[in-house]
């Protein structure tokens, strides 16, 4: 009975209102605020210094969540699923490798995307040095490329180092 008089008042026109109702434009719902673990997580990473546990989600963002229930979101300009998700342990720095081979340096205490260096081949793998800036950056040929985290102003910068394939592997008169 209720829910029979709800009805009736509710399709009941009211006189000067809008006859149309309200149409699917005039609304614009968006999330405001989201807590907790987003949806299309695809990659995470943990700092155990910091406790801070990292989550990629596949339209780039990226959500920090750390002591004390804290959460925070980061977002850079690109919408781009994340390749490699790494923190530099002990220095407050998240490495992001996106699909488009873009290395993004994350400063964590300022949540601020502070550079993004874009890798001219394609990245299949990645080694954080643990303590120091270094880092090695493998790609599709099978070389290794070295970079640094500049701690001064958290850019990263790719040193002339490279071990190139063949000197990794041998020369193939010796391979088996």
């Amino acid at each position: 009975m209720f829910v029979k008089k709800l009805v009736e008042k509710a399709s009941l026109k009211k006189p000067g209102g809008n006859p149309d109702g309200l149409k699917a434009e005039d609304v614009n719902p968006r999330v405001v605020f989201h807590y907790g673990i987003p949806s299309r997580c695809s990659i995470l990473a943990h700092d155990s210094t910091h406790k801070i546990l990292a989550i990629s989600t596949k339209d780039g963002r990226i959500k920090l969540f750390g002591n004390g229930h804290s959460q925070t979101l980061l977002e850079s300009s690109e919408s781009v699923p994340s390749k490699f998700l790494q923190f530099m342990e002990n220095e407050g720095i998240l490495l992001n490798i996106n699909v488009d081979n873009h290395i993004e340096v994350w400063d964590i205490d300022r949540k601020f995307l502070t550079c993004v260096h874009i890798f001219k081949e394609e990245v299949t793998s990645i080694s954080v040095s643990p303590h120091t800036e270094y880092m090695y950056i493998g790609d599709n040929a099978g070389n290794i490329s070295v970079c640094k985290v500049d701690r001064e102003s958290c850019k990263l910068v790719q040193m002339e180092y490279r071990i190139p394939f063949s000197a990794s592997h041998g020369k193939r008169t010796f391979l088996s």
